[in-house]
């Protein structure tokens, strides 16, 4: 009796997107679309965020060419920003 049902089921079981009405299979298609194009702009707009800081650590001289995280990275252009503003200042006297 339980290969009967068993023979029963795959004989009338289907996928999901066959169960699914055509206009349902479109929009999970859509949503599905609509995903990826956000992950893949999503991706895009970090690498663009991890290029920047990565030109940016490789302008200050002190952290040229070293790995650094992006708070080390950030407070040491301050400080370097800060150093720049104070010799700049001393010339102008």
């Amino acid at each position: 009796m339980s290969s009967d049902l068993d023979q029963y089921n795959d004989n009338h079981m289907e996928s999901d997107d066959m169960d699914m009405p055509s206009n349902m299979q479109n929009n999970s298609h859509n949503q599905a679309e609509k995903r990826a194009h956000h992950n893949a702009l999503e991706r895009k707009r970090r690498d663009h965020i991890k290029g920047s800081f990565n030109d940016l650590r490789d302008v200050i001289p002190v952290l040229k060419g070293e790995k650094a995280s992006r708070a080390h990275i950030l407070k040491s252009a301050t400080d370097y920003i800060q150093s720049l503003k104070s010799k700049t200042q001393q010339h102008q006297k």
